[in-house]
């Protein structure tokens, strides 16, 4: 499956929150939509909930992807703009996936930064 994740960081609909960031290290919390599309006509597919804790110049991703009321858990590093993601299990119909997801970065905009994820998953429903 291909997807197109949407960063958005420069509005007040910011979806990455860091709160405290002079101190040790940093938390944060990310809410990524993904999108089948980079079209106008594009349909919300799912959503990348993740906690992000970082010692520069390593991101560390941990949370759920929601997905038509299931869930599946990824674990990564963000260290540059192209990495992988693990899936490792999930909820309802994912409870046993299994799988990578490559992200790829595409471009930035004033307002956002776009990623190609290419999911490649296994699970028994």
């Amino acid at each position: 499956m291909r997807l197109y994740m949407n960063q958005i960081h420069k509005t007040t609909e910011k979806d990455l929150i860091l709160p405290n960031s002079a101190q040790f290290g940093q938390f944060g919390v990310c809410d990524w939509p993904c999108y089948d599309d980079l079209g106008t006509n594009k349909k919300l597919i799912l959503q990348v909930l993740a906690d992000r804790t970082s010692r520069r110049p390593r991101c560390r991703y941990t949370g759920p992807i929601l997905f038509k009321g299931s869930t599946f858990e990824l674990r990564g590093e963000h260290a540059g703009k192209d990495c992988e993601w693990t899936i490792v299990g999930g909820t309802g119909q994912f409870s046993e996936a299994k799988g990578r997801i490559y992200k790829k970065f595409l471009q930035n905009t004033k307002e956002m930064k776009i990623y190609e994820l290419n999911i490649e998953a296994t699970y028994t429903p």
